[in-house]
C-alpha cells in the first residue's frame, strides 16, 4: 500500500476506533463505579482524535525570487490556472491555498484604523509642503484630505518616486490607497471584514492578489480548490518574491516560514541560482530552517536546446546550492508543462501550440516527466510521513491506554461481584491501597511539572531579556550600530528652487534611503536572528520536559507492575500496558491547540510608526532650515554646498536619534509580548498537555469502588444484571483492542 493510501487508511481507522470507544463509554456509564471517574476526560479524548486528525494542517511554503515560476508551480500542484501568473512584484500578500469541496476565495480586509496607521507612517517626512497632516492623523474617507494628498503625490519629482531603481515603498503604498479607495470604500469598516468569491465568481479574486491598488487593502487571502491532486489538510502558500523591493514582503515570508513544515524553493532555469537566491537561502540558514527545504528547478523548455543543455544547468545549480546546503536534492521539471496537461486546465490557442511543440521535443519532455514523477513521490513522502507518524502514534497511545484501561476496570468489577463479601473486601482494600499510591505518584508528577514550568518560564524570560539587551546583545546592538553608521549619500541633488522646498525634498530623499536601509537590515539580519532564537527556545522547552518526564515514566510503570502483582494474587487479569515512553507534545500541535503565535516578523517593521513626524518637523527640520538659511545668506557660492550638507547632516542626526528611540521602544514591547504572550503561554500549554498525558495513564486504571460495594449488598440479582452489561461492553472493547494492535503494525512503516 502506498504511503498516501496507508495514511488515509490509518486516519479513517483511528476515527472509527474513537467512535467505537465512545459507544462503549456510553454503554459503560451505568456500570457502578465506572462512570464516576474519568468519563469526561475519555469522552474528550474521543472527540479530540477526530477533530485533531481532521484539522491538523501541513503547511508548505513555496518561495523563491521574483519571476521564478512560483505561481505556475502552485497552479500545477492543484491542476488548474487558479492563481494569477506573472503577478506584479509589489503585491504584498501571501496567498494560502487548501483543498476543499468547492472553489472559494476568502479575502480579509484591513480595518480603517489599520489603513490609517499605515498611511500616517508612510507620510513621515513627506517632502511636499502642500501636504500638511491633520492633527488627529490622516483619514482616507475625508475627500479634502484625499485630494490634497493626491495633489502632493502627483507633484513629486521622479527621484522621489524611485529608490535604488525600484518604486519607493511609502509612495507606492499611498498611491495604492488613493487609487483603490473608490472601488473598495463600500466594503471597508472599522471592524474586520471578510468577503468571499465562490464557484463561478472565483476568478474575481485575482485582481486583489495581482493589482497593487487592491492588494494594499488586504490583510489575508485564502483559497479553497476542489482538487484531488493535493492531500487533504495541506496548506500551500504562494509567497511573494524574496527579492521584492519592499522589505516588508520579506518579513511576511519569514512569518509564514516559521509555521511551515516544508519549504519548496523554486529556481528558474532561465537564470539559474541568482544573487537574490543566495541571499535568501542564507537568511533561511540563519533562521535554522534549511532542513525542510526541497529545491525545484522550474524548466522553461523554450530556453534549452537539448536535454544535455538542461542537465548541465541542473548540475550548475546543484554546485551553486552546495555552497549553502550540503548535498542538495534538486528536482527539475516544467511546471508549465504539468499545468498545460492538467485535465481541469482550459488552454488557450497559444497554450495548445506550445504544448504540441513541447510534446514533440522528446528528450526534453522525457527529462521533465522523469523529474516531475520523482518530485511528486518525494513531495508526498516528505509532506506527510514524519508529521503524520507523530500524530498517529500520539493518538494511538491515547486510544490504546483508554481501551485497555476501560477493559481493566470492567474486569475488576466483574471479579468483585462474583466473590463473597469477605473475599471482596480484602480485594477492594488491596486495590485501594495501590490506587492511593498511584494518586501519590500522580500528585508528585503534577507538582514537579508545575515547578518545572515556573523554573523554565523564569529561565526563558532571562534569556529573552539578554537577547534584546542592546548593551550586550549583538542582534539589537548591531541594529543600533547600523543606524548610527548610516552616512549621507555621496551624491545629493543640486537643490535648485525655493530653499525650503529643496530642503524638504533632500531630507525626504535621505529619509527614504535611510528607512529602506534600516528596513532591509531588519528583514535580512534582525528578524532571522529572532526567529532562530525562538526556535531554539522552543527546542529548550521540549528538551526540559523530556528530561523531567523520563524518570516519572519509569516510576509509572513500576507502580503498575506492583499493582499487577497484587491483581495476580486474586486471580484477576493484569493491567495490559505497553512500555513506551511518553511522547513529548509537538511544538506545532501545542501552539495550535493553545491558540498562541509568535509576534509577527512584519510587526518589527512597524517601528517607523513611532517616529513623531510632527515633532520632527517642528523641532528638527524647521530649526535646521533656519540654520540653513542663515548659512546661505552669509556664505559665498563656493561654501553653500558644504553648508547645505552640514544642515542635512544635522537633520539626519536628528532622524537617527528618533529612529533609535523608536526601535528601542518597539523592541521593548516586542520583548514583553514574546515573554508573556508567547513563550510563557507555550510552556503552560505544554505543561498541561504533558500532565494530561501522564495522568491519563493512571486514571485509565483507577476508579471509585464504592458503588461496587453497595451493589454487592443488594443481592445476586443485581450482580447478574451487572455482569451481563459488563460482558456486552467487554465484547466491544476486545474488538477495539484487536484493531488497535493491528493498526500499530500498519503505522510502523510511517515511522
Amino acid at each position: 500500500m502506498k504511503d498516501k493510501d496507508l495514511q488515509k487508511h490509518v486516519k479513517e481507522a483511528l476515527v472509527d476506533i474513537s467512535h467505537d470507544l465512545a459507544a462503549a463509554l456510553s454503554k459503560a456509564q451505568n456500570i457502578p463505579g465506572f462512570g464516576n471517574s474519568g468519563m469526561g476526560e475519555w469522552t474528550r479524548i474521543c472527540e479530540d482524535v477526530e477533530n485533531q486528525i481532521g484539522d491538523a494542517a501541513i503547511r508548505v511554503a513555496v518561495v523563491g525570487a521574483i519571476k521564478s515560476g512560483k505561481s505556475t508551480f502552485v497552479n500545477a500542484l492543484f491542476g488548474g490556472d487558479y492563481l494569477k501568473r506573472g503577478a506584479g512584484v509589489m503585491t504584498a500578500i501571501v496567498t494560502r491555498i487548501r483543498p476543499g469541496s468547492r472553489l472559494r476565495a476568502t479575502l480579509m480586509f484591513k480595518t480603517w484604523s489599520e489603513i490609517h496607521r499605515e498611511i500616517d507612517a508612510a507620510l513621515a517626512l513627506f517632502p511636499n509642503e502642500i501636504w500638511q497632516s491633520a492633527a488627529e492623523g490622516f483619514d482616507l474617507r475625508d475627500g479634502a484630505q484625499r485630494t490634497a494628498l493626491a495633489s502632493a503625490v502627483s507633484g513629486l519629482a521622479p527621484d522621489q518616486l524611485i529608490t535604488e531603481e525600484a518604486h519607493n515603498p511609502q509612495i507606492a503604498l499611498l498611491t495604492g490607497y488613493l487609487k483603490g479607495y473608490d472601488e473598495l470604500k463600500a466594503i471597508l469598516s472599522e471592524e474586520p471584514v471578510t468577503h468571499r468569491f465562490e464557484e463561478d465568481d472565483f476568478p474575481e479574486h485575482r485582481p486583489f492578489a495581482a493589482s497593487d491598488h487592491l492588494a494594499v487593502f488586504l490583510k489575508d487571502i485564502r483559497l479553497e480548490i476542489d482538487t484531488g491532486t493535493v492531500p487533504a489538510n495541506t496548506e500551500v502558500a504562494d509567497c511573494q518574491g524574496s527579492d521584492s523591493p519592499n522589505p516588508l514582503h520579506l518579513a511576511m515570508i519569514e512569518d509564514y516560514l516559521l509555521t511551515a513544515h516544508l519549504i519548496v524553493y523554486v529556481i528558474s532555469s532561465r537564470t539559474g541560482v541568482r544573487q537574490a537566491d543566495i541571499k535568501f537561502l542564507n537568511i533561511i540558514r540563519r533562521m535554522g530552517m534549511l532542513d525542510p527545504v526541497i529545491f525545484v528547478v522550474n524548466a522553461d523548455l523554450n530556453e534549452h536546446e537539448s536535454a544535455e543543455d538542461l542537465t548541465a544547468l541542473i548540475d550548475k545549480v546543484r554546485e551553486d546550492l552546495g555552497l549553502i546546503v550540503p548535498d542538495p536534492a534538486v528536482h527539475r521539471f516544467s511546471a508549465l508543462l504539468e499545468l498545460l496537461r492538467a485535465p481541469t486546465h482550459a488552454p488557450t490557442e497559444k497554450d495548445r501550440v506550445r504544448l504540441e511543440a513541447w510534446e514533440a521535443e522528446t528528450s526534453l519532455r522525457e527529462l521533465s516527466d522523469e523529474g516531475a514523477a520523482l518530485f511528486k513521490h518525494v513531495f508526498e513522502e516528505k509532506l506527510t510521513r514524519e508529521r503524520n507518524s507523530l500524530l498517529f502514534r500520539s493518538h494511538m497511545e491515547r486510544l490504546g491506554v483508554m481501551a485497555y484501561g476501560m477493559a481493566h476496570r470492567i474486569n475488576v468489577r466483574k471479579e468483585l461481584i462474583s466473590r463473597d463479601a469477605r473475599g471482596a473486601d480484602e480485594m477492594i482494600d488491596r486495590i485501594r491501597a495501590h490506587q492511593e499510591k498511584m494518586e501519590g505518584v500522580r500528585d508528585m508528577i503534577r507538582s514537579t511539572l508545575e515547578g518545572t514550568s515556573r523554573t523554565l518560564k523564569d529561565s526563558l524570560k532571562s534569556e529573552v531579556e539578554r537577547f534584546f539587551d542592546a548593551r550586550y546583545a549583538e542582534t539589537i546592538g548591531g541594529l543600533l550600530r547600523f543606524i548610527d553608521g548610516f552616512a549621507l549619500p555621496a551624491g545629493l541633488p543640486d537643490g535648485d528652487g525655493p530653499e525650503k522646498t529643496a530642503f524638504h525634498t533632500d531630507m525626504y530623499q535621505i529619509y527614504s534611503e535611510f528607512k529602506r536601509a534600516v528596513d532591509r537590515y531588519m528583514a535580512e539580519t534582525v528578524n532571522p536572528e529572532i526567529i532562530r532564537f525562538v526556535r531554539d527556545a522552543e527546542q529548550r522547552i521540549r528538551n526540559r520536559f523530556e528530561s523531567v518526564t523520563g524518570p516519572y515514566d519509569v516510576m509509572l510503570y513500576d507502580v503498575l507492575d506492583e499493582y499487577n502483582r497484587t491483581l495476580e494474587r486474586f486471580g484477576i487479569p493484569p493491567v495490559r500496558h505497553r512500555r513506551e515512553p511518553i511522547l513529548i507534545p509537538d511544538v506545532d500541535a501545542v501552539r495550535e491547540e493553545a491558540g498562541v503565535s509568535l509576534p509577527a516578523a512584519e510587526v518589527s517593521m512597524r517601528y517607523s510608526a513611532r517616529i513623531k513626524t510632527d515633532a520632527m518637523m517642528r523641532l528638527g527640520i524647521f530649526s535646521f532650515l533656519r540654520i540653513f538659511k542663515k548659512l546661505i545668506k552669509r556664505s559665498p557660492d563656493a561654501d553653500r554646498a558644504e553648508n547645505r550638507r552640514r544642515a542635512l547632516a544635522a537633520g539626519l542626526s536628528r532622524l537617527k536619534a528618533e529612529t533609535r528611540e523608536s526601535v528601542v521602544s518597539h523592541f521593548k514591547d516586542y520583548r514583553e509580548n514574546l515573554k508573556y504572550q508567547y513563550l510563557s503561554k507555550l510552556v503552560d500549554a505544554a505543561t498541561g498537555q504533558l500532565n494530561a498525558a501522564l495522568i491519563h495513564r493512571f486514571s485509565a486504571y483507577a476508579g471509585d469502588l464504592s458503588e461496587i460495594v453497595r451493589l454487592m449488598g443488594e443481592g445476586q440479582g443485581g450482580s447478574v444484571r451487572l455482569s451481563d452489561r459488563i460482558d456486552d461492553v467487554n465484547a466491544t472493547l476486545k474488538g477495539v483492542q484487536t484493531r488497535i494492535d493491528q493498526l500499530r503494525e500498519r503505522i510502523a512503516p510511517l515511522a
